[in-house]
């Protein structure tokens, strides 16, 4: 008699037991790129069969989904609560796993998934960890220099890019027994004696998501020697090749031909002997092409006032960043829109007989004209009769099309 109570405690314990929730795995580690999508995977068993799932992540205290399986193998309801994931998850896959669209850094962090099984009394909980990583864009290798007592040259090349969410990882050819890396990868430093061979470096840089290499490079040319003299060590290589150079007196450099890409930050370190001290200075430079004729379109519209109106447009096939439009003369009853491209007037016999627009950057500007008169010439026609017409103006050449 003395065994049934114990029995009863035990199936007690049993039941309360398999009421709980349990870890079945270690947090599996997600990587995902920022603007891009990534799945959260659930995996079954073989004749498992899902009743509902509740996804959680950590920084919000409730359930953003939920799914509901009504019947074994049919379809199922998906609830999205209102967070920030809203319109964002779907779900994916027989195993119901859960799809992230549009993955901001925010989205990194600890997931929880709370399983359901049919013909279970265990609720089963997959955890995740997600880290979201921004695409490692080109990095820039930046030189500076410093001359110790034996006379060779310390050189010192940091790799740097913008890298967001995920660590970044840097690497280096071509190493060589003169050269020694710190900062984690990104610092190079290469011991050079005047007369030495051309010594060339890339720099690569990784993250979970991407990877990305530096134009090659090579040890820089402005070593000084104590007496104040520029020893030129080696030559820069890749889209700067053969294009750098310095004034004959002073230690500007001089970029030529500039090409469009050439846009960007640039960065000097200079380093004083006397005093003894490093200075940075940072530049940034706009390349700009030089603008051709601008394209004019027209349009007219005559009233039964014999008002004419004009809308006239100014545009450039490529025109570049940093343009601006200009019209002349000057009308205290034109309507300037579109940042000074489109010109409305309206128009009288007696007014001006020509509209010149000029496009203008900050390194030239270039100019074309339209006659208005042949635009307004139909105010002949019966007042019942509206016409318009459409004149393109291509590099000079005028061209009217009645519509």
């Amino acid at each position: 008699m003395d065994h049934f109570p114990q029995l009863s405690l035990l199936l007690l314990g049993l039941l309360i037991g398999s009421a709980t929730t349990r870890e079945d795995l270690a947090p599996l580690v997600v990587t995902g790129m920022l603007g891009g999508s990534v799945t959260l995977p659930l995996e079954l068993l073989p004749g498992q069969q899902v009743e509902s799932i509740s996804w959680m992540v950590r920084s919000i205290p409730r359930a953003i989904a939920s799914i509901t399986v009504v019947e074994a193998g049919g379809p199922h309801t998906f609830y999205q609560a209102e967070t920030r994931y809203w319109g964002r998850l779907s779900v994916v896959g027989p195993s119901h796993s859960l799809h992230i669209s549009n993955l901001s850094l925010e989205d990194s962090g600890s997931y929880r998934a709370h399983i359901d099984l049919r013909s279970s009394y265990v609720t089963h909980t997959r955890e995740y960890r997600l880290q979201v990583c921004e695409q490692l864009a080109q990095p820039r290798v930046t030189l500076s220099s410093r001359t110790v007592e034996d006379g060779h040259c310390i050189i010192i090349l940091t790799c740097a890019t913008e890298s967001r969410g995920c660590t970044t990882t840097y690497s280096w050819t071509s190493l060589g027994s003169r050269t020694v890396v710190s900062q984690g990868g990104s610092v190079l430093s290469v011991s050079v004696r005047p007369g030495d061979s051309d010594l060339t470096f890339t720099c690569t840089v990784k993250n979970p998501v991407s990877n990305s290499t530096s134009h090659l490079v090579s040890v820089p040319r402005f070593c000084i020697e104590p007496g104040g003299k520029s020893v030129q060590v080696g030559d820069i290589q890749g889209s700067f090749s053969r294009r750098l150079s310095t004034p004959h007196h002073g230690y500007s450099l001089q970029i030529s031909p500039l090409w469009l890409q050439d846009s960007g930050l640039y960065r000097a370190w200079i380093t004083l002997r006397t005093p003894p001290v490093n200075i940075t200075k940072e530049f940034t430079l706009r390349v700009y092409e030089r603008l051709k004729k601008p394209n004019i379109t027209a349009s007219s519209q005559i009233m039964r006032d014999k008002t004419c109106f004009i809308t006239l447009t100014c545009f450039l096939e490529q025109a570049g960043e940093d343009v601006q439009y200009s019209w002349d003369p000057p009308d205290q009853g034109a309507v300037v829109s579109h940042g000074g491209a489109t010109l409305s007037v309206s128009w009288r016999s007696g007014d001006s007989d020509s509209y010149y627009c000029t496009a203008k950057n900050p390194v030239s500007q270039n100019s074309s004209s339209v006659s208005t008169r042949p635009l307004c010439s139909a105010s002949f026609l019966p007042c019942s009769l509206r016409k318009e017409f459409l004149l393109l103006l291509m590099l000079g050449s005028l061209r009217i099309e009645q519509i």
